[in-house]
């Protein structure tokens, strides 16, 4: 088996255990939020990392790239307007879902999650009420990382 078949074995032994374990929540009808979150953004920084290493410290280099460069490829409400940072939305993102996920077991204020059905049209969109908020809808975050996730290995194998 050739280096590049191995790498190709261990990447998508790594991303099954990820998507089947989202696949496994949603066959139970599990309706918490964090594991869809954490497992997807795992997944992104995983692949993001296969473009920009493992090295300590490049967290935010490997998720805002994976983000910014694969997920508007589903929803172009990944792509956040700001003339001054064109990743602002994957920075967003980064700063104030997935840090505060691995590192605090919690979202920050300034993102709001729920798995209403009814509040699918929300996801990505930002409220004004005086503070910027995002609002994620973890089912359809999740779902987006695995159609994201098949572009990118289709496109590198």
């Amino acid at each position: 088996m050739s280096e590049t078949e191995k790498l190709k074995c261990y990447v998508t032994k790594v991303l099954g255990y990820i998507l089947g374990d989202i696949s496994q929540l949603k066959e139970k009808g599990v309706t918490v939020s964090f594991p869809y979150l954490f497992l997807s953004f795992a997944g992104i920084d995983f692949l993001g990392g296969l473009e920009h290493g493992f090295q300590r410290g490049n967290s935010q280099k490997r998720s805002t790239w994976f983000i910014s460069t694969w997920m508007p490829k589903i929803n172009s409400r990944y792509i956040f307007s700001d003339s001054y940072n064109t990743q602002s939305q994957a920075s967003y993102l980064y700063n104030f879902a997935r840090s505060g996920l691995i590192h605090m077991a919690s979202v920050q204020r300034s993102v709001v999650v729920a798995t209403d059905a009814s509040l699918q049209k929300y996801h990505l969109g930002y409220s004004h009420d005086g503070n910027s908020k995002v609002f994620i809808h973890p089912f359809l975050f999740a779902e987006e990382f695995e159609k994201a996730s098949g572009l990118y290995l289709e496109d590198v194998y």
